[in-house]
């Protein structure tokens, strides 16, 4: 029997699942790399469905025996389903960054949670468009409100200076200069 409890985390997971596919399909649509390892997996995967007969005579002359019988039943129903399923974790996997579970445990250790104890979630780390020196960190705030962040905290767990937070789509955008640059963030209020 689910509780409620049970049954706002199993919510709370699968959102965090949708955000990080999301997430992840737009880190593929902002990196060729990471485009060309999709494309190229899919092109291994059309690849072996259209000659999956080869591939089991192949195997049929090493073995001949019942390997060979289900191999054919995988190829034939199951290699579409898990090469898809495959496809949706890998673009999932795109949406982490370097250090972005510790970076949500430690938002989680400051006290950033929402009622189903869940901290903002890291979607992307990558660098300004109009001003290479900033760096912006991605978060979807799951209900965490702005007025919770403590910038300087953050900014000293991040090992950057001055951290200035924007509220953009629904989304959090930390906007950050590393600690050893000249650079100074001096973004008014009006800009966000």
């Amino acid at each position: 029997m689910n509780t409620n409890k049970e049954r706002i985390q199993k919510k709370a997971v699968r959102q965090e699942q949708w955000l990080r596919f999301l997430a992840g399909c737009r880190t593929v649509g902002r990196s060729p790399k990471k485009a060309a390892i999709l494309i190229i997996y899919s092109a291994v995967n059309i690849w072996i469905w259209f000659n999956r007969e080869m591939v089991i005579e192949l195997v049929n002359m090493a073995d001949g025996g019942i390997i060979t019988i289900v191999l054919e039943e995988i190829l034939k129903y199951g290699i579409p389903l898990v090469a898809l399923l495959i496809m949706l974790v890998i673009i999932m996997q795109f949406s982490y960054f370097r250090n972005s579970q510790n970076i949500r445990d430690n938002l989680w250790e400051m006290g950033l949670y929402n009622k189903a104890s869940r901290a903002p979630l890291p979607l992307g780390k990558y660098r300004d468009k109009r001003n290479r020196n900033i760096t912006i960190y991605e978060f979807a705030p799951l209900g965490v409100l702005k007025a919770k962040w403590n910038l300087e905290e953050i900014g000293e767990m991040l090992e950057v200076k001055k951290p200035k937070l924007e509220v953009k789509g629904g989304r959090y955008l930390l906007h950050t200069v590393p600690l050893d640059s000249d650079f100074d963030i001096d973004i008014k209020d009006d800009e966000f």
